[in-house]
C-alpha cells in the first residue's frame, strides 16, 4: 500500500467515525427529548393549572429534569467534542487537492465564500450559531423552564 492509499483509508476510517458520532448525537438529542416530553406532559399540565395547589411532588420531578439537562448537555458535548476530534484527524488525513474537509470545505464551514464553478456559496452566521449551540440552546432552554416550575412549586415544601 503506497502512501496516498494508506492516506486515503485513514481518511475513509476517520469519516465513520464522524457518521457514529453524529448519529450518537442526534439518537441522543432525540432521546432526551422524548425524555422531557414526557416529563413535561406530566408536570405542565397541573403546575400551571389556576386550581393545582403547588406539590412536593411536581417540585422533585422538576428538579429531575434540571439535573437531566445537565446530564444531557455532558453528553451532548462529548458527542460533539468526538467529532471535531474526528473531523480534525479526517482534515490530517484528507488527500492533497480534495478541498471536501480541508480548504474549500473548511472556508464554507467558517461563513467564508466560496465558489464551485460559476455558482458561489456562502453559510450565513445564524446557521454556524446555531450549529454550535444547538445543544445549549436545547438543555439550558428545557433548564430555564425547569426552574421556573420549581420556583413556582418551592413553597411546597415550607
Amino acid at each position: 500500500m503506497n502512501q496516498l492509499e494508506e492516506k486515503i483509508e485513514k481518511y475513509k476510517a476517520a469519516m465513520e467515525l464522524i457518521k457514529y458520532y453524529n448519529d450518537n448525537l442526534r439518537r441522543s438529542v432525540s432521546d432526551f427529548i422524548l425524555a422531557h416530553t414526557i416529563l413535561f406532559a406530566f408536570i405542565l399540565t397541573k403546575v400551571f393549572d389556576r386550581e393545582a395547589r403547588p406539590s412536593f411532588s411536581f417540585l422533585i420531578v422538576s428538579i429531575f429534569g434540571f439535573f437531566l439537562c445537565i446530564v444531557w448537555y455532558g453528553s451532548a458535548t462529548r458527542f460533539r467534542a468526538h467529532r471535531d476530534l474526528r473531523f480534525a484527524q479526517a482534515r490530517a488525513a484528507e488527500p492533497e487537492g480534495w478541498g471536501l474537509i480541508t480548504g474549500i470545505g473548511k472556508d464554507f464551514s467558517d461563513g467564508k465564500e466560496v465558489s464551485l464553478g460559476e455558482k458561489k456559496y456562502k453559510m450565513d452566521w445564524l446557521s454556524r450559531e446555531i450549529d454550535r449551540r444547538d445543544v445549549k440552546l436545547l438543555t439550558w432552554g428545557f433548564a430555564f423552564i425547569y426552574l421556573l416550575i420549581i420556583w413556582k412549586n418551592i413553597h411546597a415544601i415550607f
